[in-house]
C-alpha cells in the first residue's frame, strides 16, 4: 500500500477489524467487513482527507499493512485510487463522498455513504471485488466487469458505459468500443483485452487513461446524432427510432436478438398510434406512442388463449422486464446504424490491391495467408465474389464475404465448427469484427509507407 499525501503526514488510528462494524454505518458493513479477516486490523482516519494518490494493492510488508482503510469523512484524491494485485488487495470505507480522477479496482471492498465522483474511469474488475455507494455516482467512463459485483444505490451519471467482459465489453448509450475510449497502453492488442497492468503503469505515470472522447465523437459526424445518450422513454428517443434510417422507406423495421423479437412500426394512417412490440418466450409488450409523445404500455401473456391486452405501469412487476427490453432496443439501433455501411466493397477491394496480394499464387480461386503479430489473414478471390478471413490472436475466425452485391460477415469460435453470420444485433462481435478490420487496414497501411 502507498498512501500519497505530499509533504504533510496522515494520522491514522489503528483498530481490530471486528470493531469495524461498530464504526461504519449498517448498511456499509453488510457482514463482511469484520468476517473476511477477524485477525486482522484496520487503519481509522478521522475527519476529512486529502491525498494525491492511493494504492490499495499490498506491498512486501503485507503483514504490516491494514486490511480495510476508514475514512470518517470525505476522501479527496487528486490523482487516482487504484490496486494492480487484485489478491487481497486493501478494501475502504469512505463515511463521507469520495472524490477521485480515476477508481480502478477489484479484490476489495470499496464502501462509499456519500456519493462518489470520478472524473475519468471507473473500473471494477475480478471476481471477489464489490463496490457500494449510498449516493450518486458520477463518471466519465464506467466499466463493469462481469466478475465484479456494483452496487449503486442510484443510477451512475456516465457519459459511456461499457458492461460484459473484459475481452468483448458491450457499450451502452453511443456506440463507441473501448478502442475509442481507452488509450493503447491500456489495451492488449487488437482483441480487446484490458491490460490491468498498463493500466496502473499508466497511472503511477500520472497519465490520462482516456483519449480526447470529444475528438472521437465530432469525427463521427453526422452518425453520432441518431444514437441515443439516455434510455429516456420521451419524445427524442422515440423520434429517433420512428425515423431511424432502418426504414429504408418503408413504415416497420424488425430483428430478433437475445432471444427476444423487437418490432418498430409507424402509424399506418392518422387513426392508429407509432408502436413498439418486444416478444420473448412468456410475454409480448406493445408500445403506443401518441403524436405528443404520450405513451401507454400494454402487455399479454402468450400461454393465455385470449388476446386480451393488460395496461402496466411503472410500478409492475414486468416493467423492469420491459425496460430492459427498451435499454436492449435502443443499443441494437444505434450499433446499426453506426455501423451497417461501415464496411464496403470498394473497402474490400483496397484490401486486394495491396501488392501482397497481387502475387501469382494470390489469385482467382487461391488461398494467401499474412501473420501480423498473433493475427493471421487469408484472402480468397473468386468469380462469383472475394472473401477475407481474420484469426484474431484469441483465435477466432471472422470472415467478411462479398458476393451477389452483398457483404456479409460470419465468425467461428475457437473449438466449434460451426459458422455463424453476424449481424449489428450482436453487439459485442460485430463491434469486435470491425476493430479486426480496421487493424488490418492499418497493418496494410504502414506495409505501404515501409515500401
Amino acid at each position: 500500500m502507498r498512501i500519497f499525501c505530499g509533504e504533510s503526514a496522515v494520522v491514522w488510528s489503528k483498530i481490530s477489524m471486528q470493531q469495524v462494524c461498530e464504526q461504519i454505518p449498517p448498511y456499509l458493513c453488510r457482514g463482511r467487513s469484520g468476517s473476511d479477516n477477524p485477525a486482522g486490523q484496520a487503519w481509522v482516519h478521522e475527519g476529512d482527507l486529502s491525498l494525491d494518490g492511493l494504492d490499495l494493492g499490498r506491498g512486501k510488508n503485507a503483514e504490516e499493512e491494514p486490511s480495510l482503510l476508514l475514512v470518517r469523512g470525505n476522501l479527496t484524491v487528486r490523482g487516482s485510487v487504484f490496486n494492480e494485485d487484485t489478491e487481497g488487495a486493501i478494501s475502504l470505507v469512505v463515511v463521507g463522498n469520495l472524490q477521485a480522477d480515476n477508481l480502478v479496482v477489484g479484490g476489495q471492498e470499496v464502501c462509499v455513504a456519500g456519493s462518489a465522483q470520478i472524473s475519468g474511469l471507473l473500473y471494477g474488475g475480478y471476481r471477489c471485488g464489490n463496490m457500494q455507494v449510498e449516493g450518486q455516482t458520477k463518471a466519465r467512463v464506467l466499466i463493469a466487469n462481469d466478475a465484479c459485483h456494483f452496487s449503486f444505490a442510484h443510477a451512475p451519471l456516465t457519459q459511456f458505459v461499457f458492461e460484459g467482459s473484459d475481452e468483448l465489453p458491450k457499450s451502452a448509450g453511443m456506440p463507441l468500443i473501448l478502442h475509442d475510449v481507452l488509450c493503447a497502453e491500456c489495451l492488449t492488442g487488437i482483441d480487446g483485452e484490458l491490460d490491468r497492468s498498463g493500466m496502473i503503469a499508466m497511472l503511477r505515470d500520472g497519465r490520462s487513461l482516456l483519449k480526447d472522447i470529444d475528438a472521437v465523437i465530432d469525427a463521427r459526424g453526422d452518425r453520432i446524432f441518431s444514437c441515443f445518450a439516455d434510455d429516456t422513454l420521451g419524445s427524442v428517443n422515440f423520434k429517433k427510432l420512428f425515423n431511424s434510417a432502418l426504414m429504408q422507406g418503408g413504415n416497420c423495421y424488425q430483428f430478433t436478438a437475445g432471444g427476444v423479437n423487437f418490432a418498430v412500426m409507424r402509424k399506418p394512417d392518422e387513426t392508429e398510434s407509432d408502436r413498439l412490440y418486444f416478444e420473448d418466450a412468456e410475454r409480448k409488450f406493445c408500445l403506443c406512442v401518441a403524436e405528443d409523445s404520450e405513451w401507454e404500455l400494454l402487455c399479454r401473456d402468450n400461454s393465455c388463449a385470449s388476446d386480451q391486452w393488460v395496461v402496466v405501469d411503472a410500478e409492475s412487476a414486468v416493467f423492469p422486464v420491459f425496460f430492459s427490453y427498451w435499454r436492449d432496443l435502443l443499443n441494437c439501433v444505434s450499433i446499426a446504424q453506426y455501423y451497417s455501411q461501415s464496411i464496403c466493397k470498394s473497402e474490400l477491394e483496397a484490401v486486394f490491391a495491396q501488392g501482397e496480394l497481387c502475387r501469382p499464387d494470390a489469385g482467382e480461386g487461391s488461398d494467401a495467408g499474412i501473420r501480423n503479430g498473433k493475427s493471421v489473414y487469408r484472402f480468397r478471390r473468386e468469380a462469383a465474389g472475394m472473401m477475407i478471413e481474420i484469426q484474431a490472436p484469441s483465435k477466432n475466425r471472422y470472415f467478411y464475404e462479398y458476393a451477389e452485391a452483398r457483404l456479409r460477415r460470419f465468425c467461428i469460435v475457437f473449438g466449434e465448427s460451426e459458422r455463424q453470420e453476424l449481424s449489428y444485433n450482436d453487439l459485442a462481435r460485430w463491434e469486435f469484427s470491425e476493430v479486426l478490420f480496421a487493424a488490418m487496414c492499418r497493418y496494410f497501411e504502414q506495409q505501404t509507407i515501409c515500401a
